[in-house]
């Protein structure tokens, strides 16, 4: 167990919650690369090539780029997953629906 140097209280344990929940490791690199340029927590109007090479460069980085070289389509799918479930909390519907918009209609085949 760990002393908070702060309160003086006990943690009995910390958790990584990547690991603490199953979901795609990639589902964070999507996440992130949907942020650059703009606001937080995905919203419309990013710049979609600089996301697409993110979340490209996490893959080397983890392993997977000859994966994904192999199933070029599942970076969008990966981005349209984290899009729609940021969209079930039903906020800020128009703009990450434009986004969605966006992801489809976008072509990154030059990246992979």
């Amino acid at each position: 167990m760990a002393v908070d140097r702060i309160s003086g209280s006990l943690s009995g344990a910390a958790l990584d919650w990547d690991l603490a929940r199953p979901d795609c490791p990639l589902y964070d690199a999507a996440f992130a690369s949907l942020q650059f340029g703009g606001r937080e927590c995905l919203f419309d109007g990013v710049p979609l090539e600089l996301g697409y090479l993110f979340i490209r460069t996490y893959a080397e980085q983890a392993g997977l780029g000859a994966w994904l070289s192999e199933h070029p389509e599942f970076a969008r799918w990966i981005c349209r997953v984290t899009i729609l479930k940021r969209l079930l909390h039903n906020w800020h519907v128009a703009s990450r629906t434009r986004l969605l918009r966006s992801v489809d209609n976008a072509h990154w085949g030059w990246l992979f």
